[in-house]
């Protein structure tokens, strides 16, 4: 979605992507034959170098658990030219479920000068995973924001 790919069989556009990623040496931990994730140190540095993305950080001094750390302007920002990357930690999961995640944030409305009343829309690319509709401050307490990577 955020490379501009289409098309049916989803799981032949992420291997595409994978593929492509590793050609324009984006940081990867290997686990099995095919499945990896992004290297948590080096990886998302390396994926914005390798697809020109602009990135946003979170400060290292982390605010404790459940406040909201990106405001709704920060999402608009990262969206106006099209989807955002989020990466983070998911802090609802579930049982077996990796603990770093990346979601797809789509499209936001309402007002971006509050946490409450703007709502971000997004999907949730793991098994199971859906498309969601949360506040920005509702998103924050169930996913813990680590980068945006969004189109500079």
């Amino acid at each position: 979605m955020v490379t501009g790919r289409r098309g049916a069989d989803s799981e032949a556009l992420v291997q595409q992507v994978v593929v492509e990623a590793r050609t324009r040496h984006v940081r990867t931990a290997i686990f099995g034959d095919n499945a990896g994730s992004l290297d948590i140190a080096e990886g998302p540095g390396s994926l914005a170098t390798g697809y020109g993305f602009a990135r946003l950080s979170r400060p290292r001094n982390f605010p404790t658990v459940g406040m909201a750390v990106a405001k709704a302007e920060v999402f608009a920002t990262a969206i106006a030219r099209g989807p955002a990357i989020a990466l983070g930690r998911k802090l609802d999961r579930g049982a077996g479920m990796h603990e770093f995640h990346a979601i797809v944030i789509s499209g936001i409305s309402g007002d971006p000068k509050t946490l409450l009343q703007c709502d971000l829309y997004g999907m949730d690319p793991l098994p199971g995973g859906a498309n969601f509709r949360h506040s920005v401050q509702g998103l924050q307490g169930h996913f813990e924001l680590h980068h945006l990577l969004y189109r500079g």
